[in-house]
């Protein structure tokens, strides 16, 4: 019989305190960041979004007409480490599953160092440095000494920057996991489903922090009550908000399916509202959801001398596990009696469940959320030349976060305020 692992996934958009080895604020402080990214780099994030687009995919289906998020860095960051642990054919199921190839994977852990550094890193601008980033904490924590390879922990130490504690008493490693959590989301996070086996060996824990602020911001007094018209008939009443384009950052599409708005944070990252036009719905843009879809609407974005943006106040907690939906995108091997985590530990081991809970807040400000993630092992408009794009989110759309490498750090769907 295997021992399990178990892995727990947390988002939030707040700010979060720093490991205690090599601290990641500090290492960012004094990076430089370059953005751009080689063909083979490009390659691997677009797998990673790809898996991602798919995972959220099978929640929507399970839960069609539920407002949801959920980070998929979160998730991707999780089985990449879980990945340095693997062998054989468990080991080819998960790099296939995320888009890249066996002997890719050391390419990955130094790509995802680069992205954790620079995601956390707070861009500089000519008039200020913004408080705005996304802090990814990792955790690796283990039942007993021995439980884990010191190869392994060294490897997330470095490209993770994934803190060890231990305990010998599953009570006392929920306790030593819970506070982990609350510190790193500063308290946004107090309680995630953590229901260790007794049989579980090690716990796999992402925290993700985001905190952005509009580069323009939303004026209070214009937010108010609007109807917003959800896919099963019902009407109900949201805090609309209303603003403009004032400094020529929005950009817009459109075309005979759904419009698009993008609009930035201060500093590296935007968020991008896809709004099905009327007599289509989410369900419908889901279905041809892919990464070569957002290629096209990246490529359509272009300016608008105005922009009239109408779009709802979003608050949001969702709590998921994630084993079933794992298991539909191609990842089943880990959870099963034939699970290879030999690169991980001389015992036995099994993947239990991948948990992530996920807060998110958009309001006139910006944008706040937190995800916590736990595993264990036991087209373009006509007009060349447009002048007004009008974007009116008052029926159910979806929208994701990008960074300034083109990550999707958050997807989601909003249904409705009461779903």
């Amino acid at each position: 019989m295997k021992t399990t692992l178990f892995t727990c996934l947390l988002a939030l958009c707040v700010a979060c305190a720093a490991p205690r080895h090599e601290r990641l604020k500090d290492v960012a402080e004094v990076t430089e960041v370059d953005f751009k990214l080689n063909g083979a780099e490009k390659q691997l994030v677009t797998g990673s979004n790809q898996f991602g687009l798919r995972l959220f995919q099978a929640m929507v289906q399970a839960h069609p007409d539920s407002s949801m998020v959920i980070s998929p860095m979160g998730v991707v960051y999780s089985l990449n480490m879980l990945n340095n642990g693997t062998d054989g054919e468990t080991l080819t199921e998960i790099c296939k599953a995320l888009g890249y190839g066996e002997g890719d994977l050391q390419r990955m852990n130094e790509l995802n160092r680069t992205f954790i550094i620079a995601q956390r890193k707070q861009i500089k601008t000519e008039l200020e440095q913004t408080r705005d980033y996304m802090h990814t904490a990792n955790l690796l924590a283990v039942m007993g000494t021995d439980a884990v390879k010191p190869s392994f922990k060294n490897v997330l130490a470095h490209n993770y920057f994934a803190e060890t504690i231990s305990a010998f008493h599953t009570d006392n490693l929920e306790r030593s996991i819970s506070r982990w959590i609350d510190e790193q989301t500063e308290g946004q996070i107090k309680q995630i489903p953590l229901k260790l086996s007794p049989n579980v060996q090690v716990c796999l824990v992402n925290a993700i922090v985001f905190r952005a602020r509009w580069a323009e911001p939303f004026e209070p007094e214009f937010t108010k009550k609007a109807p917003f018209y959800c896919a099963d008939g019902r009407i109900d009443s949201v805090w609309m908000m209303s603003g403009y384009d004032r400094e020529n950052t929005f950009k817009g599409m459109s075309n005979n399916t759904y419009s698009a708005l993008r609009m930035p944070y201060k500093g590296q990252f935007h968020i991008t509202m896809v709004l099905p036009n009327k007599g289509f719905s989410v369900a419908d843009l889901l279905k041809s959801l892919n990464v070569q879809m957002f290629g096209m609407i990246e490529k359509g974005l272009h300016d608008y001398n105005e922009f009239y943006v109408h779009i709802p106040r979003i608050t949001l907690k969702t709590s998921v596990a994630l084993k079933p939906f794992l298991s539909k995108v191609g990842i089943k091997q880990a959870f099963s009696q034939q699970a290879n985590l030999s690169g991980m530990s001389i015992k036995p081991l099994k993947l239990d469940d991948v948990v992530q809970q996920t807060e998110f807040k958009l309001d006139e400000e910006g944008t706040s959320a937190v995800s916590g993630s736990f595993m264990q092992v036991a087209t373009l408009s006509a007009c060349d030349k447009p002048t007004k794009f009008h974007f009116t989110a008052n029926r159910p759309f979806l929208y994701y976060i990008s960074d300034g490498f083109g990550n999707v750090c958050f997807i989601g769907q909003y249904c409705g305020g009461k779903r």
